[in-house]
């Protein structure tokens, strides 16, 4: 909240002590010179971000952007550009920008952001106009307290100066949770269901487990992995592992086989460890393959919604075939396959080109 005091404003020095005999609250004098160069966030978005309507990624690119457009203007930088002036991810830039541009219910379904998307062809920069939610702020905080409103000041030290000083101190009661019993990790529980079942599917010989054989293995797998710092990823591949070695691995030796318990599992990880990351010629190949299967999936997917997403592009200059995308530049058809280095950029630029060339030769 900015409340202004131009009785003090003028003077860029103020005495913090104030000694009276009638009034013995803390005080809390702030000592400001001029206020510019800065940049104003309505109270409402911290409230936004302590609800965890916003997260801190969300905050500080809001605030980014209210420092580059200022109070009613817009901002034109790039996703690259603003990753950098915010110390984070393009990806996160992008994630937060959605999550801006969604309504809150706390504004009256109002976003913080409007963004209005560049032209793909000539590859300019998406278009940001920040919201104006002055005016749900101040119905939201004038309700509440009502302090600024009064245009005569009392001289320093007698009345207080900021809003918290209105009012008592007092010391917030210390609330101590009750402590749970038996309490597990969703993902330690979870690492233990597919570790039962993976080795069940292995040997459906194995006795079924008692809910409290079960409990044990969670405790056992929370300790190992707080006790040895073993993340869950690393522990579900050596599981998917011991999967995989029951039907591809020809060594005479398979540890599929003698691990059937957790404590079997601690014990005989580092060994699987490294077959893991030295692994045999053949599981080497069946990983590279796979790799190959889901990266063309994944890239066709991806030049599925590209595609759909972008009105300027039709059959006539762009088509999607098992293998990869034909695109027409010019008069000729330019083939990207699904499974080159850096898809999806290259599909970015050869779409850019194609719309570019389509554009030139349309009569007007």
């Amino acid at each position: 909240m900015h409340c202004d005091n131009k009785d003090r404003s003028t003077n860029p020095s103020f005495n913090s002590t104030h000694n009276s005999d009638s009034d013995k609250k803390s005080r809390i004098l702030m000592q400001e010179t001029s206020r510019d160069y800065r940049t104003e966030i309505p109270n409402i978005i911290l409230e936004l971000l302590a609800e965890g309507k916003l997260s801190s990624k969300d905050f500080v690119l809001y605030c980014m952007y209210r420092k580059i457009a200022g109070q009613h203007g817009e901002c034109w930088v790039g996703t690259r550009n603003l990753a950098k002036l915010c110390n984070m991810e393009e990806k996160t830039v992008t994630k937060s920008k959605k999550t801006l541009s969604s309504p809150f219910e706390k504004l009256g379904k109002k976003p913080l952001i409007e963004i209005h998307p560049g032209r793909i062809e000539l590859e300019e920069a998406d278009t940001i106009t920040i919201v104006d939610v002055w005016r749900e702020n101040f119905q939201k905080f004038n309700k509440r307290f009502d302090t600024c409103g009064n245009n005569s000041h009392d001289p320093v030290g007698i009345i207080p100066t900021t809003l918290w000083e209105s009012f008592p101190h007092k010391k917030e009661p210390i609330k101590k949770e009750p402590k749970k019993k038996n309490t597990f990790a969703d993902e330690d529980i979870g690492l233990v269901n597919f570790f039962y079942q993976s080795i069940k599917k292995i040997n459906s010989a194995i006795p079924n487990k008692t809910d409290a054989q079960i409990q044990r293995w969670v405790k056992e797998m929370q300790d190992w992995r707080k006790k040895d710092n073993r993340s869950v990823e690393e522990v579900r591949k050596a599981i998917e592992y011991l999967l995989w070695e029951k039907d591809h691995s020809t060594s005479k030796f398979k540890w599929y086989g003698i691990i059937q318990s957790v404590e079997k599992l601690k014990l005989h990880y580092p060994s699987i460890y490294l077959q893991i990351m030295n692994p045999p010629p053949e599981i080497q190949k069946a990983k590279d393959d796979n790799k190959k299967v889901d990266n063309i999936k994944q890239n066709k997917q991806i030049a599925e919604k590209m595609i759909k997403e972008n009105t300027s592009i039709d059959d006539l200059i762009c088509k999607i075939n098992d293998t990869g995308v034909q695109i027409k530049i010019g008069k000729a058809f330019t083939t990207l396959g699904f499974n080159v280095n850096g898809f999806e950029d290259q599909l970015k630029s050869n779409l850019r080109k194609a719309v570019y060339e389509k554009s030139r030769n349309t009569p007007l």
